[in-house]
């Protein structure tokens, strides 16, 4: 009886199951975070390799220098697509922070984020926090992990995107993208939007008043007022977003293979 780990076909599943999965750690939520070790991102990434190359193989792999380059690089690229249809969620959730900073005026104060580690605002910052906490409480890691593994059914190791395909899924990711943020935000903003028109009718009634000082305040009085009032809408829209990426994510993995 052959040991596994010695045979070569099982090897080159490995290094294809592996290369699907680094998708996770560029794009995907919670695990494509700076603070996590990158040690601890190696060995997770191949304990769920091991765990799924059974599950994985479906045909004989070739084992030839150019096919196994070939078979690598399209596995990167479809882990990268994979992994994008639901990474770009908590990039909404942080544009949907800035953008509501920025009407509110808070954009002028910038803070590091240890999760991205780049320059973000502060709501921007909340945001992000807020939605990795639900994207964990819904059990979003482990629906990201068990639907990530299921496409080596949908989509095997042996076969070939279509490369119009990947190309409408950046795309769309991108779109999908802002068209989140703004649903996200939209309650916010309504908000702020209301309260410079009170604004700009009472500057236009009493034009001696100082109404430049008083409008920040106001307008940072009700903006965080708002946001704590939709905090419970702002849960229920991520949650939802979050089951259409990840239906989106099983839906790539059909569409990807050539018509």
């Amino acid at each position: 009886m052959t040991f596994p780990a010695l045979d070569p076909g099982y090897a080159v599943a490995f290094a294809l199951v592996l290369a699907r999965f680094s998708g996770l750690f560029l794009f995907a939520p919670i695990f494509s975070s700076r603070s996590l070790p990158v040690r601890v991102k190696i060995m997770i990434l191949a304990v769920l390799s091991l765990a799924t190359v059974p599950s994985a193989v479906r045909a004989d792999l070739p084992l030839d220098g150019v096919a196994l380059a070939l078979l690598a690089g399209k596995e990167l690229l479809v882990g990268f697509a994979l992994a994008l249809a639901v990474g770009a969620l908590l990039t909404a959730v942080q544009v949907a922070g800035a953008l509501i900073d920025t009407s509110v005026g808070f954009s002028l104060a910038t803070l590091l984020d240890p999760l991205s580690n780049i320059q973000t605002t502060v709501l921007g910052q909340l945001y992000v926090i807020l939605g990795s906490l639900v994207f964990l409480l819904l059990d979003g890691h482990h629906l990201l992990l068990a639907g990530l593994a299921s496409t080596f059914e949908l989509f095997p190791l042996t076969a070939y995107p279509d490369p119009s395909t990947l190309a409408e899924n950046a795309v769309d990711a991108v779109a999908g993208l802002f068209s989140a943020a703004v649903q996200i935000a939209a309650p916010v903003l309504v908000s702020l939007f209301v309260t410079d028109l009170a604004v700009g009718l009472v500057s236009r009634a009493v034009p001696q008043a100082n109404l430049f000082a008083v409008g920040f305040p106001v307008k940072a009085i009700v903006g965080l007022a708002a946001v704590g009032a939709t905090l419970p809408l702002f849960v229920t829209s991520l949650g939802d977003q979050l089951a259409l990426a990840l239906d989106g994510m099983s839906d790539l993995a059909v569409n990807l293979l050539p018509r």
